[in-house]
C-alpha cells in the first residue's frame, strides 16, 4: 500500500541528517540558460573590498558594485543583460576616488517600500522603491569630528566605523546616522576581521574579538566568553543558538545566545567555510568552496551534503524562513530546507500514518479499487489525516503535486460528509471547507506570482511577509519604474490587481491602482494631459468597480503638481466621488495655478465646502486662505462669497485673538465692504468692551469710520447713519432713565429695555418709549404677556384682557406655548375659547386635549358634529375616570 512510485519520485533530492530530512529545490527558472553568467567567479579576496560585499541579493535581485566605472547595477538572476536600475556613485568632479565604494544591504519597509543601502567610505546613498523612486545621501560625521571612515553596515543598519570602532544606526525615516557605541573613549574591543561581528534583531552586537566574545548593546559592553578566538560566526532564525568557527584550528562550536560560556557542541572541520549560515534553528550550513558543497552539520557531529558542479559555483548563502537560499554563478536560486513533518509523514517510504494512508488510497481508487478503500478508510481518523494533506499541499512547488494532493484531500472530505451528519460533527467539516479554501487561494496567489517573474515565493514566506506586503512587494520591484510601454510593467501591476480584486481586498486594490496611476502621470512626458485623463478613466470603466473602491482621485494631486500638470490635477479632483477630499487638492492648485485659473479654484473651493456643509471644514479653509492673502484680498473673497459661507464662527475666532483695536484686521473690512453696520457695531463694542470704553465712545468712534467712508457708500450711508442716531438716542434715554427714575439698563438692547419696562408696569414709560422708538402693539402685546407669566403663576386677568383683542389674534399662540411650558395647562385652555381665537377646529381639538381639558374638547366635537373626535374624546375620559 505504501509502496506506491510517487514517493519514490519525491524522495529524490531528500537527505537525512539524524532524523531529520532536507531536500533542496529551485526557486527560480532562469530565461538566459544559454548567455553568460550573471557573475564571472573570480577569487576577489585579495581586494580591499571582500566578494560578499560587492554584490547582494534580494530575492530574485542582485546588486552589482562595477568598480570600473563606480556604479551599483540591479539585475535579475533571471536575466543577466538587462540593468534595471543604476545607481551612480561618482560625487563632485575628483570625489570618485576618494569615496570608495564600501558595501550594499536590502531592505523591505514596513510599507512595502524597497530599500537599497549604499554605503560607501565617508557617507550613505539611500534608494527607495515606493510609488515613485527617490534618492536620498546622508554624509557619516565622526562624533567628535575627527577623521574616520565607514567599515561595514550589517542588519539593522548598524554601521562600524573602522578607524575608532565606533558603532552608529542609520535612521531611514530621519535620513540620519546616530551614534550607539563610542569605543574611542576606553577601547573596549578592537575588531580586527570585517566578520568579526554579529547583529541582532534587538539591536546588540556581537564581537568575534581577540581572546573573547562580547557583547555590545545599551551603551555597556558586556564580556559572554574569554580565551576563546573566533573568526567567522552566525546566529540561528530564533538567535537562540550562536555558531562560531576558529580557522586556525578548524573548529565549529555551537553555543547558546543564554549561557555562551558552555560549548554544546564541538565539531572538528577538514575545511575552512567561506559562507557559515544555519538553517533555521536545526543545523549549520557551512559552503566547501574547494569542493563547492554545502555540509549541513547537524548537533550531534553527523553530517549530509548538497554538492553543486564546478561550472555552477555557489556565490551566495543567505538564511531564510525556511532554510538557507543558495545563489549561483548559473543564475540559479535553491532552497534548502527541512522536509515539515506534515510532508515527511506523507510520501516517507514505508510511512504508515494516516495522511500516509489516505493518499494511498486516493491513489486506489483512482485505480477503480474501491471495494479495498471502505475498510481502510473506516479505520482512519480522516479530520486530522485530511488536514495534514491540506498543510502539505501548501509547501510544495510543484503544481501538479498540489493539485493531487488537494484533491485527495477533497476526496477525503467527501467520505467525511455522512459520518459528521451522523456524530453531529458538522464543525469539523466546515473547519476544513475553511482551511482547503485558504490553501486554495494561497497556492492561487504563489502558483501566479511565480508564472510572473520566475521566481518562488515559499508557503512560509507568505505566511511571515502577509499577503499586502508581498503585492507591495511586487509593485515597487526596480522593474515596475520603466515607462509603461514595458509589457513587464503592465503585467505586474495587471497582476496584483486581480491578486487584490480575487481576496477582496478594496483597500490594497486601491493602492495598486493609485499606484498605476502616480507612475503613468510621472513616467508619460510625451502625452497631454486629456490623453493621460482619458487612459485613466478607461482604467475605471473597464473594471466596473466604483462603488467598492471608491477611489480617491483627490490624492493624485501631488504627483500632477510636481509634473506641472494642473489642469489634469483639477479634472482628477473633479472626478472624486467623495466632495470632502476635493478641499486640500484645491487649496493646494489654487496656489500653484495662474490668475485665471485661480479664479476657476475659488469658485469651486466654495461650491464644494458648501456641499459638504461642515463648519470645521469651511473653517479650516477660511484660515488656509486667511494666512495666504491680504487682509483685504481675503475680505473681498468672503464678501462675493458670504451667501454660501458660515462666517460667525470664523469672525468670532478673529474678534478674539486679534488684539488691536485701531486695527480691527478681515471682520473690521468685510463689515466695511459689507456695509453691515450691525456687525460693525459689536465688533467694535466687543474690543471697547475689554478695555472699558464705553458704548457712546464706541458709537462715536463706528460714526467717525462712516464718516471717512462715506463716498463709498452712496444708497446705505443714511441707514446706517439711522441705525448709528437711534443707538445714541437709546444710550441717551438709559441714562436719564437711571437718572430720574434710578432704573439701570445701560448696556441693554432696544428690546431688552422695552422689556424692562414692560415688567415694571409704568404705563406712562411705555408709552414713552414706544413713540420714540417705534415700538408695535404686537411687541407691546407680547412683552406684556409673557411678562405676566411666572413659574408659580399667572396673571391671566391681564393676559385675556389683551389676548381678546381682535388685533392680537394672530399672535395668542406664542403666548399659550409659554402658558403650557410653565405648566399653566387650565389658563392656556382659556385662550383656546377665546371669540376672537380663530384656529382652526383640529387645532383646538388637540390643544385642548394637550391642556387635558376632556369636557370642553367633547363638547367641541359635538357642537363640530365631529363622531370620530367624539369617539376619541370620550375614550379618553374613560381611561382617566378608570
Amino acid at each position: 500500500m505504501t509502496g506506491n512510485s510517487n514517493h519514490l519520485q519525491n524522495l529524490l533530492g531528500w537527505e537525512r541528517l539524524d532524523t531529520v530530512y532536507y531536500r533542496i529545490r529551485p526557486l527560480n527558472v532562469p530565461n538566459n540558460q544559454n548567455k553568460k553568467p550573471l557573475f564571472d567567479y573570480i577569487d576577489n579576496q585579495s581586494k580591499d573590498v571582500l566578494v560578499y560585499d560587492n554584490k547582494k541579493y534580494f530575492f530574485d535581485f542582485i546588486a552589482e558594485y562595477c568598480d570600473t566605472y563606480n556604479f551599483v547595477n540591479i539585475k535579475t538572476i533571471n536575466d543577466s543583460e538587462t540593468v534595471l536600475y543604476t545607481v551612480n556613485l561618482n560625487g563632485k568632479s575628483g570625489e570618485g576616488d576618494e569615496n570608495k565604494f564600501v558595501s550594499m544591504k536590502w531592505d523591505i519597509r514596513g510599507n512595502g517600500n524597497i530599500v537599497l543601502i549604499v554605503v560607501v567610505q565617508y557617507g550613505v546613498k539611500i534608494i527607495e522603491f515606493g510609488d515613485l523612486i527617490s534618492e536620498r545621501e546622508v554624509e557619516f560625521v565622526n562624533d567628535d569630528d575627527s577623521a574616520d571612515e565607514i567599515w561595514g553596515m550589517k542588519e539593522n543598519n548598524i554601521i562600524l566605523s573602522k578607524r575608532q570602532q565606533n558603532f552608529y544606526k542609520l535612521n531611514i525615516e530621519d535620513t540620519a546616522i546616530d551614534i550607539i557605541y563610542n569605543n574611542s573613549n576606553n577601547n573596549d574591543y578592537s575588531i580586527l576581521d570585517y566578520r568579526s561581528w554579529l547583529v541582532r534583531k534587538d539591536g546588540s552586537i556581537i564581537l568575534l574579538s581577540s581572546n573573547e566574545l562580547l557583547l555590545v548593546f545599551g551603551g555597556k559592553v558586556k564580556k559572554l566568553k574569554t580565551n576563546c578566538q573566533y573568526d567567522l560566526g552566525a546566529l540561528s532564525h530564533s538567535e537562540s543558538f550562536l555558531s562560531l568557527f576558529n580557522s586556525k584550528f578548524q573548529k565549529l562550536v555551537i553555543v547558546s545566545t543564554n549561557n555562551p560560556s558552555k560549548n554544546l557542541v564541538e565539531l572538528n572541520l577538514k575545511f575552512k567555510p567561506k559562507f557559515l549560515q544555519w538553517v533555521g534553528n536545526d543545523c549549520i550550513a557551512a559552503l566547501d568552496e574547494l569542493e563547492n558543497e554545502i555540509y549541513l552539520y547537524g548537533p550531534k557531529g553527523s553530517h549530509i551534503t548538497f554538492w553543486f558542479s564546478e561550472m555552477n559555483k555557489v556565490m551566495h548563502m543567505e538564511t531564510s524562513v525556511d532554510g538557507i537560499k543558495v545563489y549561483t554563478s548559473q543564475n540559479e536560486c535553491h532552497l534548502i530546507s527541512k522536509v515539515e513533518t506534515y510532508t515527511k509523514n506523507i510520501f516517507q517510504m514505508g510511512s504508515m500514518e494516516q495522511s500516509s494512508v489516505l493518499t494511498d488510497c486516493f491513489d486506489m481508487y483512482q485505480n477503480d479499487e474501491i471495494s479495498r478503500v471502505l475498510p481502510i478508510l473506516d479505520s482512519l481518523s480522516l479530520n486530522s489525516a485530511v488536514s495534514e494533506v491540506i498543510t502539505a499541499s501548501i509547501h510544495e512547488f510543484e503544481p501538479l503535486m498540489q493539485k493531487r494532493l488537494l484533491s485527495c484531500a477533497t476526496w477525503g472530505k467527501g467520505f467525511m460528509l455522512i459520518e459528521s451528519a451522523k456524530k453531529k460533527k458538522q464543525q469539523d467539516i466546515i473547519n476544513l471547507n475553511n482551511q482547503l479554501q485558504e490553501a486554495c487561494r494561497k497556492l492561487r496567489i504563489l502558483n501566479n506570482i511565480n508564472s510572473l517573474i520566475s521566481f518562488r515565493f515559499t508557503g512560509k514566506e507568505f505566511e511571515f511577509y502577509g499577503f499586502q506586503n508581498i503585492i507591495r512587494f511586487l509593485l515597487n520591484r526596480p522593474d515596475c519604474f520603466i515607462k509603461d510601454g514595458n509589457s513587464n510593467v503592465k503585467a505586474v501591476l495587471t497582476e496584483c490587481l486581480k491578486l487584490a480584486l480575487y481576496v477582496k481586498d478594496y483597500k490594497l486594490s486601491v493602492s495598486v491602482l493609485k499606484t498605476f496611476c502616480i507612475r503613468k502621470i510621472k513616467y508619460n512626458d510625451e502625452k497631454s494631459d486629456d490623453e493621460l485623463l482619458i487612459e485613466i478613466s478607461q482604467v475605471f470603466d473597464s473594471l466596473n468597480l466604483k462603488k467598492e473602491l471608491n477611489f480617491p482621485f483627490s490624492s493624485l494631486y501631488n504627483v500632477c503638481i510636481s509634473e506641472n500638470r494642473i489642469q489634469l490635477a483639477k479634472k482628477l479632483v473633479l472626478k472624486d466621488s467623495i466632495l470632502k477630499r476635493h478641499i486640500m487638492p484645491l487649496l493646494a492648485l489654487e496656489k500653484e495655478s495662474s490668475d485665471s485659473d485661480s479664479l476657476f479654484f475659488n469658485e469651486t473651493l466654495v461650491e464644494t465646502i458648501d456641499k459638504v456643509g461642515d463648519p470645521i471644514l469651511q473653517l479650516f479653509v477660511l484660515f488656509e486662505l486667511k494666512h495666504r492673502y491680504k487682509s483685504s484680498q481675503l475680505a473681498r473673497f468672503i464678501m462675493l462669497n458670504n451667501e454660501r459661507i458660515d462666517l460667525n464662527l470664523f469672525f468670532k475666532i478673529l474678534e478674539n485673538s486679534e488684539n488691536s483695536i485701531e486695527q480691527f484686521g478681515l471682520s473690521y473690512d468685510y463689515y466695511i465692504q459689507m456695509d453691515d453696520v450691525h456687525g460693525l457695531l459689536n465688533l467694535i463694542w466687543n474690543k471697547n468692551k475689554k478695555i472699558g470704553i464705553s458704548q457712546e465712545n464706541a458709537l462715536t468712534q463706528i460714526e467717525g469710520i462712516y464718516k471717512k467712508n462715506s463716498s463709498n457708500y452712496t444708497k446705505n450711508t443714511l441707514l446706517c447713519n439711522q441705525v448709528i442716531n437711534r443707538e445714541l438716542k437709546l444710550l441717551k434715554y438709559q441714562r436719564d432713565l437711571f437718572e430720574t427714575n434710578e432704573i439701570d439698563c445701560l448696556q441693554k438692547t432696544a428690546n431688552e429695555t422695552f422689556k424692562l419696562l414692560v415688567t415694571l408696569g409704568n404705563k406712562k414709560m411705555v408709552d414713552r418709549f414706544m413713540k420714540e422708538f417705534q415700538i408695535s402693539e404686537k411687541q407691546y402685546y407680547l412683552q406684556e404677556c409673557l411678562s405676566c407669566i411666572q413659574k408659580d403663576q399667572a396673571d391671566m386677568e391681564r393676559i385675556l384682557v389683551l389676548s381678546s383683542q381682535r388685533k392680537f389674534n394672530k399672535y395668542i399662540h406664542v403666548v399659550y406655548t409659554k402658558l403650557v411650558a410653565n405648566n399653566h395647562l387650565l389658563e392656556a385652555s382659556k385662550l383656546i375659547t377665546l371669540p376672537n381665537n380663530e384656529w382652526p377646529f383640529e387645532s383646538k381639538i388637540n390643544k385642548l386635549i394637550e391642556c387635558k381639558q376632556y369636557e370642553q374638547a367633547l363638547e367641541l366635537a359635538e357642537y363640530y358634529k365631529d363622531i370620530q373626535a367624539v369617539a376619541y374624546v370620550s375614550q379618553l375620559i374613560e381611561s382617566t375616570v378608570i
